[in-house]
């Protein structure tokens, strides 16, 4: 663990780092409460996104900017989603602080997609019903050739991407030991129970939680038939994609 009050530059000691539309904003709200942690103001840094400090790493300045608020002892805390998916962000990560500790919140992938793209339907991003913006998502990954642009696929169309959790997991246990994976339906359902967890691994002191608000609560016949509609999609891709690797060399055209 990051040593806030020894280590002669301040780094980032808790990193939420996704997933996309998971429950990080509340995960998030309810660790910005502890006082031994500092969340970065507006959440999300978004530094280890950016291509000069995945190059040249953080400086003091990108530390102020975010965290002028920190007292001394505090543990520096940023919850950017993006980090999880998104190329070179975790390296950058490890890197800048190799004791970070790294949570990752997951739900559902169809839920999670159905989320998303309504988030960015929000945002006037994405002009595309649900269904045809999974259906052309491949396509436009494809042809985005920068994923670290503000304006790629990856950061706004990655719909069934971003639910590939498998992958993007190893990633990341390949970088640090240090991490710890929640679920968004626990933490609402036992919120107590995951926070002393989240909290153990910290290394913070416990501390009592009240109640969690349900993220993205709608539950309207819209969103409950395209969630199983993209909850269909994507176990038929996964269980293609297994039997592809199982298929013996030389038999896949």
């Amino acid at each position: 663990m990051v040593n806030a009050d020894s280590d002669p530059q301040p780094r980032v000691g808790v990193a939420i780092v996704g997933a996309q539309k998971c429950g990080t904003t509340t995960l998030a709200a309810l660790l910005a409460e502890h006082p031994q942690l500092c969340l970065a103001a507006g959440k999300e840094a978004h530094l280890f996104d950016q291509p000069e400090v995945q190059a040249n790493g953080l400086t003091a300045a990108d530390i102020d900017r975010w965290w002028p608020h920190r007292t001394p002892g505090q543990l520096l805390l940023d919850a950017t989603p993006a980090y999880l998916y998104l190329p070179g962000c975790l390296e950058a990560l490890v890197r800048h602080s190799p004791a970070v500790r790294v949570i990752v919140v997951l739900r559902p992938p169809g839920a999670r997609a159905v989320s998303h793209h309504g988030h960015e339907r929000r945002l006037g991003v994405e002009k595309r019903s649900f269904l045809m913006a999974m259906a052309l998502e491949r396509r436009r990954l494809r042809r985005s050739p920068d994923p670290l642009a503000a304006d790629s696929a990856q950061r706004h169309a990655s719909y069934r991407d971003r639910g590939r959790y498998a992958a993007q997991l190893a990633r990341l246990a390949s970088l640090t030991e240090h991490s710890h994976v929640v679920l968004l339906h626990d933490l609402v359902a036992e919120p107590q129970r995951v926070m002393d967890e989240i909290h153990r691994f910290l290394g913070v002191a416990p501390r009592p939680v009240g109640e969690v608000p349900r993220s993205n609560p709608g539950d309207g016949r819209r969103r409950r038939v395209a969630t199983a509609v993209a909850g269909w999609w994507m176990r038929r891709e996964s269980a293609a994609a297994e039997r592809a690797l199982r298929a013996p060399v030389g038999s896949l055209r």
